[in-house]
């Protein structure tokens, strides 16, 4: 199972922390981390006996191959640019290691139990997103988007592919930290919303109760 995720000093510690709930609950993985800042590639670099599933890389290394998230850069303020990180990061990686899947997760996620059952489902589709499954208390919130971008998983193959140059793009065009309500988004969530028609009805969401366990869900 491959992973990948980004974050900065002041995430490092939940990155560890999920870092070593997937080493306790399953078995070979590799975990691509995206280093926001200095200071996180300068810990891993002095770790690396530590953590030897764990491959670092720079917005650098993306920037060179995506001219357009480079360019981003000035017209979008730092979150905003962490979200447009987003597709293209797992989109770099499938396309420079040509890695049969990635799946990408926010940093301050807990892995409770294997996910190996997740991956099996790519055996029958391209891409497998996580509803948010707001509580009624809180099913507002389902403006922001009906699917949550903290995990994720793309197969390497046309349709997946597809899905997520389809999400940069919308991203590259506008991550705004606060809603567009005339638009209908959101940063970079949102756009998972119309995937399951979009794409080949190669998208699979998870309806396991334990996916995706969360604040705005515990109620259910």
């Amino acid at each position: 199972m491959i992973f990948t995720t980004y974050f900065d000093k002041n995430y490092l510690s939940r990155g560890l922390a999920m870092y070593h709930s997937l080493k306790e609950n399953t078995g070979a993985f590799q975990l691509y981390v995206l280093c926001l800042d200095d200071e996180t590639a300068t810990y891993f670099k002095t770790n690396s006996s530590v953590y030897p599933e764990v491959v670092t890389l720079r917005t650098e290394d993306i920037e060179r191959q995506d001219i357009a998230l480079a360019a981003s850069k000035s017209n979008r303020s730092k979150v905003e640019y962490y979200f447009t990180l987003s597709p293209c990061l797992p989109l770099y990686l499938l396309q420079k290691y040509a890695l049969p899947h990635i799946c990408s997760l926010d940093a301050d996620i807990l892995f409770l139990s294997d996910p190996a059952s997740v991956f099996d489902q790519l055996n029958k589709y391209s891409v497998i997103i996580t509803p948010h499954k707001f509580s009624k208390e809180v099913k507002e919130l389902e403006t922001y988007g009906k699917y949550n971008v903290s995990f994720q998983v793309f197969k390497n193959d046309a349709d997946g592919v597809a899905c997520l140059e389809h999400w940069r793009t919308q991203c590259l065009e506008w991550c705004g930290d606060v809603y567009d309500a005339v638009n209908d988004r959101f940063a970079d969530q949102n756009c998972h919303d119309p995937w399951d028609s979009l794409f080949s009805r190669k998208v699979k969401s998870l309806s396991d109760t334990v996916c995706g366990l969360a604040p705005w869900n515990l109620n259910d």
